[in-house]
């Protein structure tokens, strides 16, 4: 309802989607938002009630299994459906996994995902009039997507190396 409130039909045109409407709607609208007093209230409780929620002692899994909630639990998976501008999955898989981490993350559980990330997406496939099976790539943009890049001690990208096929292959850590 808060970003609804920001621009009811921008917040329609881009299917509920926080990151595309703070990216599209205009400064001016902001700032009217930043003005209103009604609005700053219905922000400073979703702030709160968010707070509440994230607090680490409040979770189910803290409160259960204290002695463990500071110890990370990775999660491998090929894929992840975390968020629609990162579509690195193609269906029941990677949105098993991502819902595993909604999950986790509501129970409070230290998860931990990691996956790769595929510079390309994934793929749409067309039927041809001629009845032969054409794919093309989806590529995105890393800038309009949610993902924080993980930098080293001195600001340079993290990255980790892994020896395979004969030669060091280098991975860069992303989170999101």
């Amino acid at each position: 309802r808060l970003f609804a409130a920001i621009d009811h039909q921008l917040w329609t045109r881009v299917r509920h989607d926080p990151f595309l409407l703070l990216q599209r709607v205009g400064p001016e609208r902001l700032a009217q938002c930043a003005s209103d007093a009604s609005f700053i209230a219905r922000y400073d409780a979703v702030m709160r009630w968010s707070a509440a929620e994230q607090s680490p002692s409040q979770t189910w899994f803290a409160q259960r299994y204290a002695q463990f909630a500071t110890e990370p639990i990775a999660y491998f998976c090929a894929e992840f459906g975390l968020h629609h501008t990162v579509p690195i999955y193609s269906g029941g898989l990677g949105v098993l996994a991502g819902d595993h981490c909604k999950a986790a993350s509501d129970l409070g559980v230290p998860l931990v995902g990691v996956g790769i990330l595929y510079r390309m997406g994934y793929f749409d496939q067309e039927v041809r009039a001629d009845g032969w099976q054409e794919d093309t790539d989806a590529p995105f943009d890393l800038a309009r997507t949610v993902l924080e890049p993980i930098e080293g001690t001195r600001g340079d990208p993290h990255l980790a190396s892994v020896r395979m096929a004969g030669r060091d292959v280098l991975i860069r850590a992303w989170r999101l």
